[in-house]
């Protein structure tokens, strides 16, 4: 893997955790536990379009595991992975099609 997209994919999961990490000082919006808004959920989706599958599961799992160490408890490691790997899985398909981008007007720089 070259160091510039290496570094890429690092300053991608940095930002993810601290978006998480952020988010987990937020008093929860429901009494049930496991559920949060998902905003880390951002980044994957931005890496989903522009990068590979592959590199968005790195990313995503070391958001995951970091931050569950760090800010979390054991169910909230499964609970992120279940909807992280679905994300991935399911992502790519419906919210970023070609058809939907296509669609949008574009400027131009000239």
């Amino acid at each position: 893997m070259p160091v510039k997209k290496l570094t890429h994919l690092a300053f991608f999961t940095a930002i993810s955790m601290s978006i998480y990490a952020i988010e987990s000082a937020i008093p929860p919006l429901v009494p049930i536990p496991g559920i949060k808004l998902g905003l880390a959920n951002i980044i994957t989706l931005i890496l989903l379009h522009f990068y590979s599958r592959r590199d968005t599961l790195l990313v995503l799992l070391a958001r995951i595991i970091l931050s569950s160490l760090l800010f979390g408890q054991a169910i909230s490691l499964v609970y992120s992975l279940a909807g992280g790997l679905l994300r991935n899985y399911y992502g790519r398909n419906f919210a970023f099609s070609p058809a939907h981008w296509e669609a949008w007007p574009t400027t131009s720089a000239n």
